[in-house]
């Protein structure tokens, strides 16, 4: 009877050891329809509950010292870090993009997601843009934007990602990047959303006229809404698909309109442009 004793507890022990710590780092919500508690996904939680601390600490400022150059042109290489880095960071199983860490780099079909009629510049005035180097009538598919959408569903996804890439490329995804509404049945469901690929160089219309827009609700390709001009800059309307995210702005807004050049934790910036360069 002693050795059933002790095997019940022992049995019960390694009960508790497996299921508590589920227990201790549940979230629950109450369903407002039935009354009854139901766990909250981690979507709902924003995905900060399992967050680690070292990565909610981490903050970038100072972007703005960017500006005072030319900024440098996404090579294949840039792209090739940041699509790395965020199916690590989100997970294989939940990348949105066409992207596998399984084949090493020689092996990866790199191709262009613009049409060959336009070409990336560097401008004073706008910095980084896309203009048309031929004309192109309406309709022209311009943007393959399926292939590199990568989306954050959390807020921790996204924090991770930024912790894992050099200063610089962090700048840029937080100019880049924008809220998403992720879940067509759920406009509750907003994370972020950003093109890792040239698709992110395209410049705001600041008057409201665009002149490539999405081709239809289900599809990110852009395509020309009128004929384009050889020479002229090819332009979106952001607020097209950009949707409000406190907590995203709050990042930019820190990255981008904080005088305080702060890059402590961002020790990539050396091998990106050159600590000299700043």
């Amino acid at each position: 009877r002693i050795e059933q004793h002790f095997g019940m507890m022992n049995r019960t022990a390694s009960f508790l050891k497996n299921i508590l710590p589920y227990y201790v780092l549940a979230v629950t919500t109450l369903d407002s329809v039935s009354g009854s508690v139901v766990a909250a996904t981690e979507e709902e939680t924003n995905g900060l509950s399992n967050c680690e601390d070292d990565i909610l600490a981490y903050s970038i400022s100072g972007c703005q010292k960017l500006r005072i150059a030319a900024q440098n042109i996404p090579d294949q290489k840039y792209w090739t870090e940041l699509r790395d880095q965020y199916v690590r960071a989100v997970g294989k199983d939940k990348s949105t993009i066409d992207w596998s860490l399984d084949h090493g780099r020689e092996e990866r079909i790199f191709k262009s997601t613009l049409t060959p009629h336009v070409e990336v510049r560097n401008s004073r005035e706008k910095g980084r843009g896309i203009y048309a180097t031929a004309p192109m009538p309406k309709f022209t598919k311009i943007w393959d934007g399926d292939s590199y959408h990568a989306i954050f569903a959390t807020e921790c996804s996204f924090r991770k990602f930024l912790t894992s890439i050099s200063w610089v490329q962090a700048c840029d995804v937080l100019q880049w990047c924008y809220g998403y509404d992720y879940d067509d049945e759920d406009d509750t469901k907003i994370g972020v959303g950003c093109a890792l690929d040239e698709g992110s160089l395209f410049n705001h219309a600041k008057e409201g006229v665009a002149n490539v827009g999405y081709s239809d609700d289900t599809s990110d390709d852009c395509i020309a809404l009128w004929d384009i001009e050889e020479g002229e800059e090819i332009l979106q309307d952001y607020d097209s698909f950009d949707v409000g995210l406190d907590w995203f702005e709050d990042l930019i807004n820190q990255a981008w309109g904080n005088e305080v050049f702060d890059q402590t934790h961002w020790s990539g910036v050396e091998k990106a442009v050159g600590g000299d360069e700043l």
